[in-house]
């Protein structure tokens, strides 16, 4: 197994064929591209994959995953802490609602792509609280 960080710059190095992924109409190419990220990720762990996919002409999600594997949950964890992009979260309260709302940091943010993290924050939420305590629980 590679040091994370050596994944994260080689990803850093090559992401732009990924976050505009699903604008790619020669399939040959990407199955290419999909190949060459696959076996980056087997450098790292042979036991790892991912999905990657998104709305047409936007960025697209990535997920690494171990495919249930609990042997390697480990390893998708620390590739996943040694992401390159950074977000800290502030919890805020309101009196006037039993929701609670976050103001929310990212290290990279570029306001002209702010519905492109919007997404992205609610699939995190989604993720680490589950659907419906995501929807029931954070207000704004």
């Amino acid at each position: 197994m590679k040091d994370e960080h050596v994944f994260w710059n080689w990803f850093k190095q090559n992401d732009a064929k990924y976050f505009f992924l699903n604008q790619i109409e020669d399939e040959d190419k990407k199955e290419g591209i999909l190949n060459d990220f696959l076996e980056q990720l087997h450098l790292y762990c042979e036991n790892l994959y991912f999905e990657i996919g998104g709305m047409p002409d936007e960025k697209q999600d990535l997920i690494i995953t171990a495919a249930g594997n609990e042997e390697f949950f480990d390893a998708v964890e620390a590739l996943v802490e040694a992401a390159p992009e950074t977000m800290y979260f502030m919890p805020l309260e309101n009196s006037s609602s039993r929701k609670i709302g976050l103001r929310l940091y990212e290290d990279n943010y570029d306001s002209n792509h702010n519905s492109n993290y919007i997404n992205c924050l609610h699939l995190v939420f989604d993720n680490l609280l589950g659907e419906k305590v995501s929807v029931q629980e954070i207000g704004y």
